[in-house]
C-alpha cells in the first residue's frame, strides 16, 4: 500500500511541531494571570455572564484538570496545548488555500509552517487560541459555501470558535465582525436558514458581548472618550501621534482602500470570502494589536494562492 505524499509531509511537520515542543528556546508559552488567578475557582456557567475573564478559564480548565491529576506544572500542559493547536492552525491555513489553488499543496503546507512557526516566536501562548479558532471559522465557512457542510454544523462550529477566540476580547468582537458580514452578504450560496440558526447564537450571546465591550470601554475611561481612547491599545495610535489634518488624510485613504476592496468583492468574488475576513481585521486591528494579528491567516492566504494562481497562468501561456 502506497502511503500518499501529503500524508508523509504532515507526519513530518507533526515531528518539527514535537521538536519544537521539547527543544525550541524560542517559543515561551504560560497561562496568563487573568486564568492563573482564577485556579481553584468552581466551574459555575452563571459566572460567565457577570466575570469578564471566567469564559477564558473556563477555556483552559481542562489544563488545570490535567496538571493536577498528573502532578506536573499547568505551563508544562499548556506548552503541549499551544504546538498542538499551531498545528491545526497550519493545517487549516492550507484546507482554506486548497480551496483557491488545486495543485502545489506540499509547497503550501510548508509554507504555512513556517509562517505560523515564525509568528508563534512572537506570542506568549493566549492568542495562539484565537489564531485556532479564526483559522477554523474561515474553513467552515468555506466549507459550508462549497456544500460541505450543513446549516447546523456550520452554527456548531461556530460556537467552537468564538469559544477559542474568546481569549481576548478584540480577537471575540472580531470573530463576531466576520461572522455579521459573511452573514450579511450573498457569496456562492444563498444564506437560507443559516442566518437564523447564527442570528439565534448572536443573541444568545448577546449579554457576553455587551459585557466585553463595557469592560473595555471603561477601562479605556468609560464612554465615548473610553471608546476613543480605546484606540491606542492598537494600530489607531496612530491618530493620537499625527497632526488633526494628517489624521483625516488617513481616514480618507482607509475609506478608499474599503471603497476598492467594495469594488473588488463585487469584480472578483472568487476572493470574498478572504476579503471580508482581512477588512475585518483590518478594522478590529486599529483598537488592538493581537486582533490585527489575526489578520496575518486571510491576507498570508490570499497572497500565496493569488501568487500561485499567477505563475500557473503564465506557465500556461509559455
Amino acid at each position: 500500500m502506497t502511503i500518499p505524499k501529503q500524508n508523509l509531509v504532515w507526519a513530518l511537520i507533526a515531528a518539527i511541531y514535537l521538536f519544537l515542543w521539547q527543544f525550541s528556546t524560542l517559543h515561551d508559552f504560560h497561562l496568563w494571570a487573568q486564568v492563573t488567578l482564577l485556579k481553584g475557582t468552581a466551574v459555575e456557567f452563571s459566572s460567565v455572564l457577570v466575570q469578564a475573564h471566567f469564559l477564558r478559564y473556563l477555556l483552559v480548565y481542562p489544563v488545570f484538570l490535567i496538571a493536577d491529576n498528573v502532578g506536573v506544572e499547568p505551563d508544562a500542559i499548556f506548552k503541549v496545548l499551544c504546538f498542538f493547536m499551531l498545528f491545526l492552525v497550519t493545517r487549516n491555513c492550507t484546507r482554506v488555500a486548497q480551496f483557491y489553488v488545486s495543485k502545489n499543496t506540499v509547497f503550501l503546507i510548508y509554507f504555512f509552517t513556517c509562517l505560523i512557526l515564525t509568528v508563534s516566536v512572537f506570542m506568549n501562548g493566549r492568542i495562539i487560541f484565537s489564531l485556532c479558532g479564526f483559522s477554523y471559522l474561515l474553513v467552515s465557512f468555506h466549507q459550508w459555501e462549497q456544500y460541505k457542510i450543513q446549516d447546523k454544523g456550520l452554527a456548531f462550529r461556530a460556537i467552537i470558535c468564538l469559544f477559542l477566540c474568546s481569549v481576548s476580547t478584540g480577537t471575540f468582537l472580531l470573530s463576531i465582525l466576520c461572522l455579521l458580514f459573511w452573514t450579511i452578504i450573498v457569496l456562492a450560496r444563498p444564506k437560507g436558514s443559516v442566518r437564523a440558526y447564527l442570528a439565534i447564537l448572536v443573541v444568545a450571546i448577546s449579554p457576553l458581548i455587551s459585557l466585553y465591550i463595557t469592560k473595555n470601554v471603561d477601562f479605556y475611561g468609560g464612554g465615548f472618550y473610553g471608546f476613543v481612547n480605546m484606540l491606542n491599545h492598537g494600530l489607531g495610535f496612530i491618530f493620537f501621534s499625527v497632526s488633526w489634518d494628517l489624521a483625516v488624510l488617513i481616514v480618507l485613504n482607509c475609506l478608499a482602500m474599503a471603497a476598492y476592496m467594495l469594488f473588488a468583492l463585487r469584480k472578483s468574488r472568487i476572493y470574498s470570502l478572504l476579503y471580508i475576513f482581512i477588512a475585518a481585521s483590518m478594522f478590529g486591528g486599529l483598537f488592538g494589536f493581537s486582533t490585527l494579528s489575526l489578520g496575518i491567516i486571510p491576507l498570508s492566504i490570499f497572497l500565496v494562492t493569488v501568487s500561485l494562481r499567477s505563475l500557473s497562468l503564465f506557465n500556461d501561456i509559455k
